[in-house]
């Protein structure tokens, strides 16, 4: 069995991506209301009241009851929302409104993801977006030393990462030696 090594490092930005996600969609909301409220011939039958209401309600909750937790936590709460505020404009119009919603959506769900670097035998992932694949021809070192993991380039480009603590890390000699084989044998 192929070994490999896990190392979670942290998203810095989540929580402007937080505070920024919350901005966008009290906008949203706030053009919703506007174009409910100032266009006319604004008839809503039942169905479109119900979608409508029901941002509008979740703004309501993200706002008044989750407003000193971590929006993170009401993810799914904040994604439901943005997507029944897609619904409103994919009906009312205009729809590209709809459509860089859903897409402003999609783009917080991937800021939200868990950064993991994976260094396998073969190779290293790399948690950019898209995924960056490393090889080990690509590398003059990789090390793990006193907590700081170091991706050292031949191209003369560093990354440095200090990983999340909560994780089971890997002993500093062992991975540094299953490093050293790796960069030998592409050598």
């Amino acid at each position: 069995m192929e070994r490999s090594f896990t190392f979670t490092i942290p998203n810095e930005k989540k929580r402007l991506y937080d505070r920024f996600a919350l901005l966008l969609f009290i906008l949203n909301a706030a053009g919703v209301l506007i174009r409910f409220f100032f266009y006319k011939k604004n008839y809503l039958n039942a169905g479109q009241l119900i979608i409508f209401a029901v941002p509008i309600l979740l703004l309501l909750y993200v706002f008044f009851v989750a407003y000193n937790d971590p929006i993170r936590k009401h993810i799914k709460t904040f994604l439901l929302a943005s997507l029944n505020l897609s619904l409103f404009w994919l009906i009312k119009g205009p729809w590209w409104v709809a459509l860089l919603t859903i897409l402003l959506a999609l783009f917080y769900m991937l800021a939200q993801r868990e950064l993991n670097i994976i260094i396998s035998h073969s190779h290293i992932l790399y948690p950019s977006f898209p995924r960056r694949t490393i090889q080990w021809n690509e590398l003059n070192n990789l090390v793990f030393k006193d907590g700081w993991l170091t991706i050292d380039f031949k191209n003369d480009s560093i990354i440095q990462h200090f990983p999340e603590q909560k994780m089971n890390l890997p002993g500093e000699k062992e991975f540094n030696e299953f490093c050293r084989e790796r960069l030998v044998g592409s050598g």
